[in-house]
């Protein structure tokens, strides 16, 4: 009598706290074509688990309409893992998945209501290529995304997209090779940073739209054949985009609306190429270069902007076209071979053309008036004998100097129209 008085007393403790604590389940598979189910609908509280170690394992965990935050985990060890975790109507919502073998596939989907949700996914060791993606459609959660230690020829695909604000997104890919990282963010104070680690031949796709957005790019070591893209559409935006030892590569930033701010370093690298393009007011963009063959072009419009690129190396070109006023353009080149060229439109506009090396040509035209415009030039001429300068100004109250020095057949042109 007392032993069964103890059990019932247990079975109802347990229900109790099934009741005010919601549901737990957890699936633990050791071998072959292993494949896990979890639904929890409904519920106070929803927790799941699922472990696999073998091959061809598949796991699909379900989590909707909860009282209290879901939590998801998935952890496979094989060849041919699938994970996939969907959480819903759930505030505070966390999902990790954790993969390690061949032809990983994972997706996380977080969709409303799941604000102040967490998503991350590690992939490690893949031979097929790892592909990766987290949804999220709420406002202040996170989402990471980490690949690493890829079999040579291996390609990696990881995504995140983000609807809302105050979101923050994190891809990182290390020691791969031809991956392809992509973060679409949409609404408001919005953050995205990519990293990029020895993967020769990888991409970087960036894509925000909102206010006070901001993109961090970042492809080191040896990421020979990279590409990094970033687009903005709003105000306040903010990116960078940082290359090392990057043969080949090139990066390009596009931004639409007010108080921008582009940065694009690039060093130790051959053939580079960096535009950057701003449509709004208060902008700031600033390109360096180091290495051969290199080109810039920057391309602002409307009030306030500031332009500043540097390259260092040989066969440099750089283009800065900039329209309205109160503008600021700074070219300096060290190097052979190097071209450089502003145009501004507006009043009270400055340029300055610093250059180095050997047979450079440099062009400043401004039109308005209140102008100044230097062009600095030292170097001995070839090829020709050319070290050309030449300064065009329309309006009134204008100043231009030209200094050429060291080098012969130096050419000086200065044009100032009322």
């Amino acid at each position: 009598m007392f032993k069964r008085t103890a059990i019932a007393a247990a079975l109802l403790a347990f229900a109790t706290y099934a009741q005010a604590s919601g549901n737990l389940a957890s699936v633990n598979q050791n071998g072959n074509s292993n494949t896990a189910d979890v639904d929890q609908v409904n519920t106070i509280g929803a927790e799941a688990t699922v472990n696999q170690t073998g091959d061809s394992n598949a796991a699909d965990v379900d989590q909707t309409n909860s009282v209290n935050p879901e939590y998801a985990s998935v952890n496979t060890t094989g060849n041919g893992n699938s994970a996939t975790i969907s959480q819903s109507d759930s505030w505070y919502a966390h999902a990790d998945i954790l993969q390690e073998g061949n032809n990983n596939q994972a997706t996380i989907t977080q969709i409303p209501i799941s604000d102040y949700s967490t998503a991350n996914i590690n992939q490690t060791g893949g031979t097929e290529g790892d592909v990766a993606s987290i949804t999220q459609d709420a406002t202040n959660s996170d989402a990471t995304i980490n690949q690493t230690n890829n079999t040579v020829g291996a390609t990696n695909v990881a995504g995140v997209v983000q609807n809302g604000y105050n979101h923050s997104a994190t891809i990182t890919q290390h020691n791969t090779q031809g991956d392809n990282a992509n973060v679409t963010q949409s609404g408001s104070n919005q953050t995205a940073s990519v990293l990029q680690d020895d993967s020769w031949f990888s991409s970087v796709n960036v894509n925000q739209s909102g206010n006070g957005n901001s993109a961090t790019a970042n492809q080191t070591g040896i990421s020979d054949y990279a590409s990094s893209a970033i687009t903005q559409s709003g105000n306040g935006n903010s990116a960078t985009s940082t290359q090392y030892s990057a043969y080949q590569s090139h990066v390009t930033i596009s931004q639409t609306g007010d108080s921008h701010s582009a940065s694009v370093n690039q060093d130790n690298g051959n053939y580079s190429n960096a535009t950057v393009t701003q449509t709004g007011t208060s902008q700031l963009a600033s390109v360096y270069q180091s290495g051969n063959y290199h080109s810039a072009t920057v391309v602002q419009n409307d009030l306030d902007n500031e332009a500043s690129v540097a390259q260092t190396g040989n066969n440099n070109n750089a283009d800065v076209l900039q329209g309205g006023s109160t503008q600021y353009a700074n070219i300096n080149q060290s190097g052979n071979n190097g071209t450089a060229s502003t145009e501004q439109g507006g009043n009270d506009n400055d340029a300055y053309i610093t250059q180095s090396g050997s047979y450079n040509v440099a062009d400043i035209l401004q039109s308005g008036s209140g102008h100044y415009a230097n062009i600095n030039q030292s170097g001995a001429g070839a090829f020709g004998n050319e070290n050309h300068a030449s300064i065009t100004q329309g309006g009134s109250s204008n100043v231009a100097y030209i200094t050429q020095a060291g080098g012969a057949g130096n050419n000086a042109s200065i044009t100032q129209n009322p």
